[in-house]
């Protein structure tokens, strides 16, 4: 029964699949998956979307702040999964309501740098099907760029903001609207100022 374990010293396996994830203690899954150090991606991805499921944004928020801070440097948070599954949650959430950067605050907060951010939010926007879903991560890219102390990546990201204001220019589709394009366009010229 559910009191047996105060009463006997049980192997990781037992204590994760027979306790842990059997009564839905996802945090204790995630340490106990830390301590045998095992890193299944797949795995990682059921514990995390179990934890973000049904959570109020600003519980959730400080819920995987606390994750990052314990399991980022052992690859326990999945922080490019978290991301995508967030910002898919926010962006359906919000339907037509401006971009919102509470997924980028909370990653900075775990521990992940404005670079990997940056580098998962260019993977996120190659992989976007509609004109809406690029102007809202180009939106969060523009705020990432913002954040980040750029220093040896300056010629790297010069280069990906010329590439991603071509492609803003020419996003006509999904209700996108003009303001929303010349907005963007803009800041992508102040920051490559900033950047020479």
């Amino acid at each position: 029964g559910e009191l047996d374990i105060r009463y006997k010293i049980v192997n990781c396996s037992t204590l994760y699949n027979d306790y842990a994830y059997k009564y839905g203690l996802w945090e204790q899954c995630l340490a106990i998956l830390q301590s045998v150090a095992m890193n299944d991606p797949e795995e990682l991805k059921c514990l995390y979307r179990n934890i973000i499921t049904d959570q109020p944004w600003n519980i959730l928020k400080s819920r995987l702040e606390k994750l990052g801070k314990r399991f980022l440097s052992t690859g326990q948070f999945p922080y490019e999964f978290l991301v995508k599954e967030l910002e898919d949650l926010a962006m359906t959430a919000a339907e037509n309501e401006t971009w919102n950067p509470w997924v980028v605050e909370t990653m900075l907060s775990s521990g992940v740098s404005c670079m990997e951010l940056l580098d998962t939010y260019w993977g996120i926007f190659d992989l976007c099907t509609s004109d809406r879903a690029k102007i809202v991560v180009a939106t969060a890219l523009l705020y990432i760029v913002k954040r980040a102390n750029i220093g040896d990546e300056a010629r790297g990201i010069q280069e990906r903001l010329e590439r991603l204001s071509v492609i803003v220019g020419g996003l006509h589709g999904d209700g996108v609207t003009q303001n929303e394009r010349e907005d963007i366009k803009n800041n992508i010229s102040t920051l490559l100022l900033q950047l020479e």
